[in-house]
């Protein structure tokens, strides 16, 4: 993750690997650049891939056999074959939701990093666009949250439930103070990587475009 334009492939393996994202990652690599400049690049892939929200964390299972489900830690129902913000069924069997479970157990669907000297100095605005994101997301779809918001070295890392949070996120940190932008899936859409590069980082290197 120490790096100058872009995220070390070896350390982002590493890290990878720390969050127990087992499987490799995809040669799906798109770099979100200046918006406007490139129509719908921004949403070409938006909610294209996998459901890892959908499925718990590694070693844990949701009974889905009953018709209507309550998680007991969050209130979430399961009813009719998703899960959705409702008041809990008479009826709902109580379980802990995928989401809840990759709570608990810290194992992500996504990661997001966010690194250089705009980090340093937007931290608390960049914390709380990522909240703000999230709010929004998990509005409509509930198993979409953040498990957690890591103060590095080199800036910031966020790791989320699943793989559609993390596109919508890097995508308003780059909207809100420009940089460069990597989102990377996995093969099967299991899990996915988003790196947000600040524009003195970009500069160094000399690669990217200006946003």
């Amino acid at each position: 993750m120490a790096c100058k334009a872009c995220i070390d492939a070896s350390q982002r393996a590493g890290l990878a690997t720390t969050y127990k994202l087992q499987n490799a990652m995809a040669k799906v690599f798109v770099v979100v650049k200046s918006p406007g400049k490139t129509p719908g690049t921004q949403h070409r892939h938006r909610r294209r891939f996998g459901h890892a929200q959908d499925q718990p964390a590694p070693g844990n299972q949701v009974e889905k056999s009953h018709d209507s489900l309550c998680c007991i830690t969050c209130g979430v129902v399961y009813r009719r074959g998703r899960w959705h913000w409702a008041p809990k069924p008479a009826d709902a069997q109580p379980c802990e939701c995928p989401a809840c479970q990759r709570i608990h157990t810290r194992v992500p669907a996504g990661i997001v990093t966010l690194s250089g000297q705009g980090v340093t100095a937007h931290a608390k605005e960049m914390k709380q666009l990522a909240r703000h994101q999230e709010e929004a997301e998990k509005g409509e779809h509930p198993l979409n949250r953040i498990i957690d918001v890591e103060d590095t070295p080199q800036g910031l890392t966020i790791l989320t439930t699943d793989i559609h949070l993390p596109r919508r996120i890097g995508q308003a940190i780059r909207r809100a103070f420009g940089g460069i932008l990597r989102v990377k899936f996995e093969e099967n859409g299991h899990s996915v990587t988003v790196d947000w590069i600040s524009p003195d980082l970009k500069k160094q290197d000399g690669k990217g475009t200006a946003g």
